[in-house]
């Protein structure tokens, strides 16, 4: 019987140094002073030592750092265990980043008699948060770059333009030759449509840049409304469309929100609506859904005859840049940023949208947006 117990603990002592050293993982244990009782092949090679003598005996700060062994020494201390990155400086300068789980080391009665050290090198992964940080750092670092020039040249592009705009547009108002009146005219409708394009990427500038706070405050929805069919009543009458807006009786005529984030989602709508209908109509209207005594959402509907969208295009035509069909080039202008505008007015006030469209059938985008009612 004493001989196989003998034995088992024989075999369990070489099963123990055999499994410690067919994990890839740096092991090794101390005792309640920080001098090593044992450890892995694995922390041999990486310390460059042949044999296990080279380091049983040795204190941990011998072969460390003073912060590892401050981290070790709180788990001898505090009896709790510590997971944490921390990284090793070779004598050549190189940093070896290891992922530490540190556990005491117990007696069979209790008591802590040392600490038990786990170490996974994790230097190829933390490189690689490094090189990323560093990617991501540039990317910001380009788009605030970019950003900040068309800030800068918001004045200088604009001012010009509207100046090229109006000169043209009196001449052609004087001129009395057919042919150089056309000429101008010309002119004058390719510098309206430089300047809404600057115009819609410069606001979209100062959304991204954070130039235009969310201001909540009373406001009048009525004349919000009219001041806005007044804006696309020219539109509408030179392409000979009807364009009417109508609003609810149980509409409040005041609230309280962000006026100027819901006329340019208004606007931007009701442009894209005129933009692609060539007959037929466009109408605007006007609901209140009330949520209680003070609140409740507007439902804002811009119903069109115009060209419609495919199903599959109903989503990708809210992001940034991305128009209906490139075929429309030439045809229906514009960025590609008025529908962006919209979905993130949105969802800086809490509003949502529907869509519903059929090619060839027209297309009735509702607006959903909370307000306030004010108590006077």
């Amino acid at each position: 019987m004493m001989q196989s117990m003998e034995l088992f603990e024989s075999s369990r002592d070489i099963c123990f140094e055999s499994l410690f050293n067919l994990f890839h993982v740096n092991f090794l244990w101390v005792d309640e002073k920080g001098y090593v009782l044992g450890c892995n092949k694995e922390i041999l090679d990486f310390f460059n030592m042949t044999d296990v003598s080279d380091i049983i005996g040795k204190h941990h700060l011998e072969f460390s750092s003073q912060s590892l062994w401050e981290t070790t020494q709180k788990v001898i201390n505090t009896g709790n265990s510590i997971t944490a990155e921390e990284v090793y400086t070779k004598e050549n300068g190189e940093n070896v980043y290891f992922l530490s789980m540190k556990s005491p080391l117990k007696s069979p009665e209790g008591k802590i008699i040392g600490a038990v050290i786990l170490a996974v090198d994790i230097t190829d992964r933390k490189n690689l948060e490094f090189k990323l940080e560093k990617s991501l750092e540039a990317a910001q670092l380009s788009d605030r770059t970019k950003t900040q020039f068309l800030c800068d040249m918001r004045h200088d592009l604009r001012t010009p333009l509207s100046g090229i705009l109006t000169i043209s547009e009196f001449l052609e108002s004087t001129e009395k030759d057919a042919t150089k009146k056309q000429y101008l005219g010309d002119i004058n409708k390719s510098s309206s449509s430089i300047l809404n394009h600057l115009n819609e990427i410069l606001e979209y500038v100062k959304v991204e840049s954070g130039e235009l706070p969310i201001i909540d405050k009373k406001f009048d929805i009525s004349q919000m409304l009219d001041d806005v069919y007044r804006m696309m009543r020219t539109t509408a009458n030179t392409k000979d469309i009807d364009f009417n807006v109508s609003i609810d009786v149980s509409t409040p005529r005041h609230l309280i929100g962000d006026c100027v984030r819901t006329e340019r989602i208004l606007i931007n709508l009701i442009s894209n609506a005129l933009k692609f209908t060539s007959k037929g109509h466009v109408h605007i209207s006007l609901k209140w859904i009330p949520k209680g005594e003070t609140k409740g959402i507007a439902q804002f509907t811009i119903d069109d005859s115009g060209i419609g969208i495919p199903k599959d295009k109903q989503d990708f035509i809210f992001e940034r840049f991305n128009k209906l069909n490139a075929s429309y080039s030439g045809i229906y202008t514009g960025a590609g940023l008025g529908l962006k505008l919209v979905k993130q007015f949105l969802e800086e006030i809490g509003g949502q949208h529907e869509l519903e469209s059929e090619p060839g059938k027209g297309t009735i985008f509702k607006v959903f947006i909370p307000y306030t009612i004010p108590l006077v």
